[in-house]
This record gives structure tokens, C-alpha cells and sequence, in this order.
């Protein structure tokens, strides 16, 4: 059962400055990453989403010591900030898109502790400010009131030939991530094409016969910068008006917007 604290959400933002030169993704210059991990980190401390307390978790060789003026803002805000390095294996070779960041998930769950007061989080991958996150934060919450066996709700999801999922939002029940999910980096592999999108999604067909996993059929509003294989970067004023009907029509029930994935 979801208790009341998990009003009081927490969200994980993930970031990679320096790049690995093996990367498909275009090379964007250190300092640039830096600066949009933390404009997207001051948007959520000045943006009233609900979110109490985030946690940036960073995998490269970079320094974070120019983040630490953001402590000072989130206190301001009577929000709590946690900054991570986590550190990439010893020795391994990159193995493609998303694959940094399933680490990076895996690590902050099984390692820093604030994970463990929540039940569940919402992931963010870290350069792109989401301006509707508030709207999807009450939509999952009022599900979960009713609805306490959801375990995951994703923003799209396709299933084809290669299933897939965008990975730039999510939210996930902890122990189902851990359960679940957990090692999905192990199987991303960018020559055959296999991104983390792929692997998250061939897992939830794997298992949504068992657990409740939600698709949430609004879009995302993104302001920041994608790499070459993400979605196409549109500015917000573009993003407002391709969605412009869905973002300001009521709300429609909730049994509509949160359904079942097909089990094949």
C-alpha cells in the first residue's frame, strides 16, 4: 500500500558531463552538459511540482563542484538537494545508449538512502526541464489512491517488432524497479541497435501479466537540449502549440488515462 508520505515525491535526476567518446550521441562541449544539468536542477527547485526532495546522480569524470551553489537554493526552498558521484566500472567497455544510466539508476537505488522513505520515484533524465511535471505527478498520484497495485507508468510505449519506451520520464514503484528492472543495463547493446528504452520495455510486456504497468497518454513539455539519438529538440513555444488541444482540455478519468499493457 502507497502511504500518505509518498506525497512528498522524490525524483532522480541522472547526468553525464564529459561524455564517453565511444558515445552514438553527439559530442556537446563538458561545460555546455554542466550548465543545462543545472538550469533543469534550478527548475526544479523554483518550480512548485510537489517534488520535496531530488537526487543528481553524475557518472563521469567531471567535477561538481560549481553545483554547490544549488544546496543553498533548495534550502531557500524548503527543499532537500543530494548531489552523487557514481562512478562507471572498472574496465568496462561503454556499451551504449542508456547503458551509463541504468548504472546510475541501479546504484542510487541500492545505495543512497533517501531512496528507502519512498516507495516509489520518478526518474528524469537530467538536461531536459520536463514544464508539466507537476500535471503528471497529480495524475499518477490520484491513480495510486484507488489504485495501489501500479507498479510503473511510462509516457509512451510501443510494441512492435522491437518494443520500445521513451525513457526521458518515468515513474516506478522502488521494490518493482529493484525486483525487476534493476539490471537492465547488462543487456544494452549498441551494435544490434538495443538501447535501454528496448530492454525496459521487453521486461514490462515480461511481467505486466503479474503487475499493474500504467501508460500515460500526455505529453511531455520539454525545454533543454537532446543528443542526436534522443527525440527531436523542439523549442517550448513549438511543443505548446503541436499539443496545444490535449494540454488545455479537462483532464479526462483516470481509468482512461492509466490502462494495462497487452501481455503479447
Amino acid at each position: 500500500m502507497h502511504k500518505a508520505k509518498d506525497k512528498k515525491w522524490i525524483v532522480l535526476l541522472t547526468g553525464t558531463i564529459i561524455q564517453d567518446p565511444k558515445a552514438l550521441a553527439v559530442w556537446i562541449a563538458p561545460e555546455i552538459r554542466e550548465k543545462q544539468y543545472q538550469r533543469s536542477l534550478e527548475y526544479l527547485a523554483k518550480s512548485k511540482t510537489g517534488v520535496k526532495k531530488v537526487v543528481f546522480c553524475e557518472n563521469s569524470e567531471a567535477s561538481l563542484k560549481s553545483f554547490e551553489y544549488l544546496f543553498s537554493l533548495y534550502r531557500e526552498k524548503q527543499l532537500i538537494l543530494e548531489i552523487y558521484k557514481v562512478p562507471m566500472p572498472d574496465k568496462q567497455v561503454f556499451m551504449g545508449k542508456g547503458w551509463g544510466e541504468g548504472i546510475i539508476i541501479k546504484k542510487a537505488l541500492e545505495n543512497v538512502g533517501s531512496f528507502k522513505e519512498y516507495s516509489g520515484f520518478i526518474k528524469i533524465t537530467g538536461r531536459c526541464q520536463v514544464l508539466n511535471l507537476k500535471r503528471i505527478i497529480e495524475i499518477i498520484q490520484r491513480y495510486l489512491q484507488t489504485n495501489p497495485d501500479l507498479k510503473f507508468v511510462c509516457q509512451h510505449f510501443i510494441n512492435e517488432r522491437k518494443p520500445s519506451m521513451y525513457t526521458d520520464l518515468f515513474w516506478s514503484d522502488r521494490e518493482f524497479y529493484m525486483e525487476n528492472l534493476l539490471n537492465v543495463y547488462k543487456e544494452v547493446d549498441d551494435n544490434n541497435g538495443v538501447y535501454l528504452e528496448h530492454v525496459i520495455a521487453q521486461r514490462l510486456l515480461n511481467v505486466c501479466a503479474r503487475n499493474k504497468v500504467g501508460i500515460l497518454p500526455i505529453p511531455l513539455i520539454l525545454r533543454g537540449i537532446m543528443g542526436s539519438n534522443g527525440r527531436p529538440y523542439l523549442t517550448t513555444l513549438q511543443i505548446i502549440k503541436k499539443h496545444i488541444k490535449q494540454t488545455l482540455l479537462p483532464l479526462p478519468p483516470m481509468r482512461r488515462l492509466v490502462r494495462n499493457l497487452p501481455a503479447n
